[in-house]
């Protein structure tokens, strides 16, 4: 397949909306499609080059937290187009094709977080990340022709009473009733514009694109300090920014809807806080069985590569995120859950301020990645991570101090399983 870029249309960008006025084409953009490719591969006018470069060094100087708000940002994404999608896509019937799908997913944006845009690489060929969108953009489109093959048989999609028997591994009801009890106002518990029952949506439509870029975009910008990214300043935080609208572009989202093409950071504000507001919290409210599902398994899945449990992920995405009393999940949470959650709240963001520690943290995630997609991928996948490793500035020296850390975890998680073992014993 050739290269594939977001045609440049000629509508109003969301730079030149007013917030309702952006939020109203937003609710209506369920029935308009990826943007067409264009056959130019021109790189649009309002790209900054060196913006782009400062934000993917952002995002490796902060990747273990830039890798966190991910996570949230998909833990808190039930939305129907999406849901029905990665349902017919196959790759989350289990645990185990879920852990194979993200360890792909996260590999791939960390080829963005790392490659050139628009320039050739060293051997006159196209750059890793024009190899990576290919491939995200050809199987959104193998994606798209299934869908509208099985919409045009009269088939639904996704029928969420097929899921009515499953039991969740995480504590959804515990979740459920934190929510119901929280102080959330009545206006965002209602049914997000993205769950509502419309019969004319198109498969990737530009506004669940849009919500996909927010899962991924919006939280490091709206709550930086909550996921322990270190001494952020505007400037940087408008580089990412920059860096996720073209990204947005080469992915088939059309200027009007891109969230993240905004004139400054205070509008891009604006318009996730909006987004956060209107569509991601009351669709947790609202959650259907087969969304319930989907995330389940997602938690289960990103478990096989962070080790972070559906439990954890679910009270932190209550706690840190919504920021509400989530009493009822955190009673839901194991002993050795809680210990993994004080960790985080009075140790680990401490960790990632340190440089050294935070590169550190950085390797070992890097590391963790490499051998879940050995297993997964086999040894090849490890070729991938050369380029990487490069772009992370990994010396052999940092190589042996990670292994070294890498077993002290290890050593850490045998005593205190002995140490769960002998509390529970007496």
């Amino acid at each position: 397949m050739g290269e594939v870029f977001a045609k440049k249309t000629n509508s109003v960008c969301p730079s030149e909306l007013n917030i309702e006025e952006f939020f109203l084409d937003l609710k209506g953009a369920r029935t308009i499609p990826p943007a067409k490719i264009d056959p130019d591969r021109k790189p649009p006018a309002w790209l900054d080059f060196n913006l782009a470069r400062r934000g993917q060094q952002f995002a490796r100087n902060n990747l273990p937290s830039i890798s966190i708000s991910h996570m949230f940002g998909l833990a808190s994404s039930p939305y129907t187009d999406g849901i029905d999608i990665l349902l017919l896509s196959g790759n989350f019937s289990t645990p185990a094709s879920a852990t194979k799908r993200y360890t792909s997913t996260i590999t791939e944006i960390i080829t963005w977080y790392t490659d050139p845009f628009w320039e050739s690489g060293s051997d006159g060929n196209i750059t890793d990340i024009y190899k990576s969108l290919n491939r995200v953009r050809a199987l959104h489109s193998a994606l798209a022709c299934a869908a509208s093959k099985k919409i045009s048989r009269g088939e639904i999609l996704s029928d969420a009473s097929e899921f009515s028997d499953y039991a969740p591994t995480a504590a959804w009801a515990a979740a459920k009733k934190d929510l119901n009890n929280s102080n959330i106002p009545p206006s965002q518990r209602g049914i997000a514009p993205s769950n509502e029952k419309i019969f004319n949506a198109v498969p990737f439509n530009q506004q669940i694109l849009a919500l996909i870029q927010f899962a991924f975009i919006g939280f490091p910008i709206l709550f930086p300090e909550r996921l322990g990214i270190s001494c952020p300043n505007e400037d940087d935080l408008s580089a990412f920014n920059h860096l996720w609208a073209i990204l947005g572009y080469l992915v088939g989202i059309e200027d009007k809807y891109n969230i993240a093409l905004r004139p400054n950071l205070k509008s891009a504000r604006e318009v996730y806080r909006g987004i956060f507001e209107r569509y991601a919290i009351p669709s947790l409210f609202h959650a259907e069985k087969d969304a319930i599902f989907v995330a389940d398994v997602t938690f289960q899945g990103l478990q096989g590569i962070t080790s972070i449990s559906p439990n954890i992920l679910m009270y932190w995405t209550l706690k840190d995120i919504l920021q509400i009393q989530a009493t009822n999940t955190y009673k839901a949470l194991t002993f050795t859950e809680k210990i993994i959650s004080a960790a985080k709240d009075h140790v680990m963001f401490d960790v990632l301020k340190n440089p050294i520690s935070r590169k550190l943290s950085t390797f070992f995630l890097l590391n963790t990645l490499l051998v879940v997609g050995k297993e997964n991928f086999g040894p090849q996948y490890a070729k991938r991570f050369d380029s990487i490793k490069k772009s992370f500035g990994f010396s052999k020296g940092y190589e042996y101090f990670g292994r070294v850390v890498f077993g002290l975890v290890w050593l850490y998680k045998i005593i205190l399983a002995a140490f769960i073992f002998v509390y529970k014993a007496f």
